[in-house]
């Protein structure tokens, strides 16, 4: 939770895994009743905050498989339009900047646009769909895993703790400036 707007406004962002439902907006209004349905065997502070609410905001985090290419000719595509990721490894915004960084150093290096934007789908397919498969790995292993409370403190060491900092070290450690193109 976060509170927004000089505290006026509070964030709430939760996920549940759910199969009948798989709406695409981002506001759909949804009920508190459903709301605290999800969330049933929570702390009574979570259900209080949930009946606060005068309208909760749903929206479906659906999957996409990676892309098998990002160029056509001279015409490319970079950010969520090449890679949709889902949220839970952060890095939708940081890979739209490194498709920046990398188109740009292509086109420096180029000054045949098709080339160049042969060259930034050279550089960007493999990672791009790695962290697409990732996280969407992730997010399925988050909700079996952490469904469980019992577990979620277990899940969380091991999905966020040291061990995961070298797990995730192919992702933070990578260098926009410094890859082939």
């Amino acid at each position: 939770m976060r509170p927004l707007r000089q505290g006026t406004l509070l964030n709430i962002a939760a996920t549940v895994q759910r199969d009948d439902w798989q709406v695409e907006s981002w506001s759909e209004a949804g009920t508190v009743q459903e709301f605290k349905s999800d969330f049933v065997d929570w702390h009574e502070d979570v259900l209080a905050v949930i009946d606060a609410i005068d309208v909760p905001y749903k929206w479906a985090l659906i999957g996409r498989p990676p892309l098998e290419y990002c160029a056509d000719n001279r015409v490319t595509v970079l950010g969520d339009a090449f890679h949709p990721t889902l949220p839970i490894l952060g890095q939708g915004a940081n890979m739209a900047i490194e498709d920046s960084m990398i188109l740009a150093r292509c086109f420096a290096a180029s000054a045949d646009v098709v080339e160049a934007l042969q060259r930034y789908e050279a550089a960007r397919l493999e990672r791009t769909s790695r962290i697409v498969r990732s996280s969407h790995d992730r997010i399925s292993k988050l909700g079996k895993e952490f469904g469980d409370p019992d577990q979620a403190e277990a899940f969380m060491n091991r999905q966020f703790g040291s061990p995961s900092e070298v797990a995730f070290a192919w992702i933070h450690h990578y260098d926009a400036m410094s890859v082939p193109v």
